[in-house]
């Protein structure tokens, strides 16, 4: 590929990972990165936080794609310094083919990782064409975040659009969620890989690309505003004020005569595939996404997410994570899921013995930034509300 055709392809890409974020947070924290003293992603004060191993792919299995980062891992600096610098970790894969008529994948909602609290998000961010999901990301929200030496993944499954040649793109980054990031510039570390209109890889190995960005790029550019909520819940009083706040949120919902709400329930035990779709189906609840506890032979937690069929999304999953050089996946069940209720039953729902909190927390605040004008009609928006779980499990076991 030409020089300039290359540059090209890469802003392009960029462009489509600008998206501006937004955080409700009792702890908003700055923009900590200062600029860069090297233009090697590999080195500079400000970068250390890159992974040291880190080995994204790209297979076909199937009628399906995947993209695989097996495996990220950090030394204990630069572990430290993702912690200390007050962001989360993003890891961002996109089909960068550089133009709406050569998209080919669109990422089907189904994924894993052995993150821990992870927070999966696609997006629509091709703003010169507004056709497809051709952007999934998975961000770590948890401040422990990364442990040392500890080998994680991320595994995304993607559906073919149409035939081509094109690149698809691996994005590691501190996470864009914090507000005032933008301030300055966004650093990241970009890796693209060709693949051929049969879907095989070529150019291998892939070209890396250190940028640097200013945030004026995209000031005029900005396709869907992402509003991240942040819970922030450190401890076992964390977790019960927030979830008793949630509960109070239903009064914004009813004062404002909202009828049918988006949630994000969260199981208080793993339900099996089954008694989760018959749940669906007696209590008329519109799906959107959902998440499932899994574990590999080591024992160790892994996290599946599907948009359709949980017991279909397993084996999926379970067969990349496989050709990952994964085996031995078990299934718990479905841990929590995203969707769409009546607002009359809440009561009943939020009361089931089988439900930890039913949260309406994304309705009550998509109402608060229509009211402040921060989203306005006709503009594409994303809230992103993450489920429980995870902290639901570190109190379960003393570790909250």
């Amino acid at each position: 590929m030409e020089r300039g055709k290359l540059f090209t392809v890469v802003l392009s890409s960029l462009i489509l990972l600008g998206i501006l974020s937004f955080v409700l947070s009792k702890d908003l924290r700055p923009n900590v990165s200062a600029h860069s003293s090297s233009n090697d992603w590999t080195s500079g004060k400000d970068l250390i936080w890159v992974p040291d191993n880190y080995s994204p792919g790209f297979y076909i299995s199937g009628s399906y794609y995947y993209t695989d980062t097996t495996f990220l891992r950090w030394n204990t600096t630069s572990a430290n310094n993702i912690k200390n610098s007050g962001h989360r970790y993003t890891q961002d894969n996109t089909d960068g083919a550089g133009s709406c008529s050569s998209e080919h994948f669109t990422s089907t909602g189904n994924w894993g990782t052995n993150f821990p609290n992870p927070d999966y998000d696609q997006d629509n961010d091709t703003w010169y064409c507004n056709t497809s999901a051709e952007e999934a990301e998975i961000t770590s929200d948890y401040l422990s975040f990364p442990t040392p030496g500890t080998n994680y993944f991320t595994t995304m499954q993607w559906r073919r659009v149409r035939s081509g040649t094109g690149q698809m793109y691996f994005t590691s980054q501190l996470s864009n969620f914090q507000l005032l990031e933008w301030n300055t510039a966004h650093y990241d570390l970009l890796y693209t890989r060709n693949y051929t209109s049969s879907g095989a890889m070529k150019n291998f190995p892939m070209f890396n690309c250190f940028t640097v960005l200013s945030s004026v790029v995209f000031a005029d550019s900005t396709p869907e505003r992402n509003f991240t909520v942040e819970q922030n819940i450190q401890s076992k009083t964390d977790l019960e004020s927030y979830k008793n706040s949630a509960i109070e949120k239903l009064g914004i919902l009813r004062l404002n005569g909202v009828t049918k709400a988006n949630v994000v329930v969260t199981f208080s035990s793993p339900q099996s595939p089954d008694r989760f779709t018959d749940f669906l189906k007696v209590n008329s609840i519109s799906l959107q996404s959902f998440e499932m506890r899994a574990y590999d032979s080591s024992g160790q937690k892994i996290t599946l997410g599907g948009t359709t069929d949980p017991l279909k999304a397993f084996e999926e999953m379970k067969q990349s994570l496989a050709l990952s050089g994964l085996d031995g996946l078990g299934l718990n069940g479905v841990i929590s899921f995203k969707g769409a209720i009546d607002v009359s039953d809440y009561e009943k729902l939020n009361g089931l013995p089988n439900i930890y909190l039913v949260d309406v927390t994304p309705e009550a605040y998509f109402l608060e930034l229509k009211s402040t004008g921060e989203i306005e009609p006709g503009e594409s928006w994303d809230i992103n509300v993450n489920d429980l779980y995870w902290y639901l499990e570190q109190y379960h076991s003393g570790k909250i």
